[in-house]
C-alpha cells in the first residue's frame, strides 16, 4: 500500500495484520509528522481497486500548535472576553492571514474586513482582569460538566487562545522589547491567580495533568527579566513594592455582601 498526500506518494506499507498496533518505520514516521502539521487526511492506494481516504487519529491534540492564527497577547485577551461563538468567529475571520486565503481550501476561510480598534480597554488592566474572569468561568464550567479535554485546550494547549500560548507570546514580546513590562507582569500574576483558584476546587484534575501543570507553572515563575525592566524605573523603591504587590495580588479578595456594606 502506498500512502499519498495531495497526490504525492509519501511512504509505503507492507502487509499489516488487522486490529493490531504496528509501529511505522523511522522514515514513515518523519513523513507522517510533516503531513500532520497541516492535515490529518491521507490517501491509501493499493488496498482495493480504488484509492481510499485515511483519517489519522491523533492523541494530545491540545498540544498541537495552531497553523492558522498567531494572535498577540492583547488579541488573545480580547478573544477570551467575547461572549458568543459568533463574536469569536468574526474576530478570528477578521484576522485570517493572507496565505490562508489562497491555495487549496481557501474557499473554506471567510474573511471580514479588518476594523479599526480605537479604544484600548482590552489592551490595559481592566481588559486583562475581565478577560481572565471570562477564562476562569469557562474553564470552571467545563470542569464541572465533565469536559476535561476542553479545559486542557484552554489551560495547557498550544492553540492560539490557550493560556500557555498567551504566556509564550508575552515572554517573546518581552525578549524583543515589545509591549509594556507592567502589563506583562500583571498578566502573568493573573495567570498564577487563575491556576491557584482552580486548583482549590479541582486538584484531582491538575494531579492528572501533573507534567502539563508543572510546565505551566514554570512559565509563570520565569519573570526575572520582566521584573528587572520594571525595577529599572525606580531601583530604590520598586523591589520592595513589587514584593508587597505580588503577595497581596495573588490573594483573591473575599467579596463583601451588600448587607455588610449597608
Amino acid at each position: 500500500m502506498t500512502i499519498e498526500y495531495q497526490g504525492v506518494p509519501r511512504f509505503e506499507l507492507e502487509s499489516i495484520p488487522p486490529r493490531t498496533w504496528t509501529p511505522l518505520s523511522q522514515g514513515a514516521c518523519a513523513e507522517l509528522q510533516g503531513i500532520l502539521r497541516s492535515s490529518s487526511i491521507l490517501t491509501v492506494v493499493g488496498d482495493g481497486d480504488e484509492p481510499k481516504l485515511l483519517l489519522v487519529q491523533e492523541e494530545g491534540m491540545s498540544h498541537r500548535p495552531s497553523m492558522l492564527y498567531d494572535l498577540s497577547p492583547a488579541e488573545i485577551l480580547r478573544y477570551w472576553s467575547l461572549l458568543t461563538p459568533e463574536q469569536r468567529a468574526a474576530f478570528l475571520e477578521a484576522r485570517a492571514p493572507e496565505d490562508a486565503l489562497a491555495g487549496e481550501g481557501a474557499f473554506l476561510v471567510a474573511q471580514y474586513k479588518l476594523f479599526v480598534e480605537k479604544d484600548t480597554l482590552f489592551d490595559r488592566f481592566a481588559g486583562i482582569f475581565h478577560a481572565f474572569g471570562c477564562l476562569e468561568r469557562n474553564i470552571r464550567e467545563a470542569l464541572c460538566n465533565g469536559r476535561e479535554r476542553e479545559a486542557a485546550y484552554r489551560l495547557f494547549g498550544r492553540k492560539y487562545d490557550s493560556l500557555g500560548k498567551l504566556l509564550e507570546r508575552i515572554f517573546k514580546d518581552n525578549a524583543e522589547g515589545k509591549g509594556d513590562p507592567i502589563e506583562h507582569y500583571v498578566t502573568i500574576l493573573c495567570s498564577r491567580q487563575l491556576v491557584a483558584e482552580l486548583k482549590k476546587e479541582h486538584m484531582d484534575y491538575f494531579e492528572k495533568h501533573a507534567d502539563d501543570t508543572k510546565s505551566l507553572l514554570t512559565q509563570m515563575r520565569n519573570v526575572t527579566q520582566i521584573k528587572s525592566k520594571i525595577i529599572e524605573r525606580a531601583p530604590n523603591k520598586m523591589p520592595e513594592f513589587l514584593e508587597w504587590f505580588e503577595r497581596w495580588f495573588l490573594r483573591r479578595a473575599v467579596p463583601v455582601n451588600k448587607e455588610e456594606v449597608s
